[in-house]
């Protein structure tokens, strides 16, 4: 994670595995949906926060598709399916 406090900015990561196993979801107001993802999949991520008076005020993120269960980039060590 990077901070810039002067200019109020935080930029976070992440790597995300789906299994693609979930078919519907239900919202907190009770709403039930379709899950769009059906197949497996991982994401790395990375987004930028805009902080202003301590709230987040604005973001921006960008999501890039690798293979599934892929090493993280962000980790020294890779890990490995169960």
């Amino acid at each position: 994670m990077v901070i810039d406090e002067e200019r109020g900015l935080v930029m976070s990561r992440a790597f995300i595995d789906h299994k693609g196993a979930l078919d519907s979801y239900t919202l907190t107001d009770g709403t039930e949906l379709q899950s769009i993802f059906r197949e497996p999949h991982s994401w790395c991520v990375l987004e930028l926060f805009k902080i202003k008076a301590g709230r987040i005020t604005a973001i921006e993120a960008t999501f890039i598709a690798v293979p599934y269960y892929m090493p993280s980039p962000w980790t020294p060590c890779p890990r490995w399916p169960a």
